[in-house]
């Protein structure tokens, strides 16, 4: 954003002045650092990003980060009434005794997906690099399933191929 549509208020902090403008927050996920053999004790996020309301035009998106299964999913969807789009992990969750904490398997993934009551989701975190022991092509077929099961269409969750783009439409254009 530019300085001219910023305002301060009173305690000096900067704040959009634009109805267009969007607003950010981060929100609890669950997860566990790995990657050092101290201080392994961290706060895990994803990020609701929305336009004010009565914004020209209104979206909603939810990135739940790199995170395991709560119940902090209902809690979000509540406090936030749902997103247009969220950005959900559905990879590295193999073995589940071990991975449980970390990383949603795609059942959970679409539990999260009704949890914060979005309206379209795009799986994440999948498919790049061997994190885990589940094969990287495994969780776009279990996710697939999983939204069968649920009784899902199959475009409110999927996944985009590699380099593949996406028109993102705001709810009044659909």
């Amino acid at each position: 954003m530019s300085a001219s549509t910023m305002s301060k208020n009173s305690t000096g902090a900067t704040k959009p002045k634009s109805r267009d403008s969007i607003s950010g927050s981060c929100r609890v996920s669950t997860g566990r650092r790995a990657r050092r053999s101290i201080g392994r004790e961290t706060l895990w996020g994803g990020w609701v990003v929305k336009t004010p309301a009565g914004a020209a035009h209104p979206y909603s998106f939810y990135f739940a980060g790199d995170t395991g299964y709560s119940p902090d999913f209902r809690d979000i969807g509540a406090r936030f009434g749902g997103f247009d789009l969220a950005l959900i992990p559905i990879g590295a969750y193999a073995p589940r005794w071990f991975m449980h904490a970390q990383h949603v398997d795609p059942q959970e993934a679409v539990q999260i997906f009704k949890d914060v009551h979005a309206r379209k989701a795009i799986g994440i975190h999948w498919g790049v690099f061997e994190l885990a022991d589940d094969p990287l092509d495994e969780p776009p077929r279990l996710l697939a399933e999983a939204v069968h099961q649920a009784g899902l269409p199959p475009d409110a969750f999927t996944v985009l191929e590699h380099g593949q783009m996406i028109r993102l439409d705001t709810p009044a254009s659909n």
